[in-house]
């Protein structure tokens, strides 16, 4: 009875070190597809992701060292995200909904009046926006002022 146990808990121990080595063997091919996906569905934009750690048991990813940059202005890049981690809500798939939760650890953006051009101008088809002529002609548009939740923060 006790070599039952044995090869019982030594058939489990291998099973698990299948299933890690496996996931890890996983993560670079994962990688790529994530980030041609992203890639081919941004238009504009680039994506680059630095590791993808996939966790079968959990059925979860994380995405580590997530850049995005504008092809049109690629300095500073719009954001970088750290880590995110994204999981399978499974109480929500038992009752028939696919649900998934989505964590961002200190991600950054940068978004400034070049980016914010760019967009206006893809939007447009190419056609400068009259923002952009009127910054190139020196005059500067004034923005509309926005009412204010908290008069402290208008300023």
């Amino acid at each position: 009875m006790r070599r039952a146990w044995r090869w019982i808990f030594g058939a489990i121990a291998l099973l698990l070190v299948l299933v890690v080595v496996g996931s890890r063997l996983v993560d670079e091919p994962l990688r790529r597809r994530i980030e041609s996906g992203m890639n081919a569905a941004l238009k504009g934009y680039k994506v680059r992701i630095g590791k993808v750690r996939f966790h079968p048991i959990g059925f979860s990813l994380d995405l580590m060292d997530g850049v995005i940059i504008q092809e049109a202005n690629p300095d500073p890049p719009v954001a970088n995200v750290p880590q995110l981690h994204a999981s399978v809500e499974w109480l929500a798939l038992l009752h028939g909904n696919l649900v998934a939760d989505f964590r961002f650890d200190q991600p950054a953006l940068h978004i400034d009046l070049r980016h914010a051009q760019a967009v206006a101008d893809h939007l447009q088809g190419g056609i400068p926006s009259p923002a952009a002529k009127a910054l190139s002609s020196g005059v500067r548009p004034v923005p509309a002022l926005a009412a204010c939740r908290w008069p402290t923060h208008c300023r």
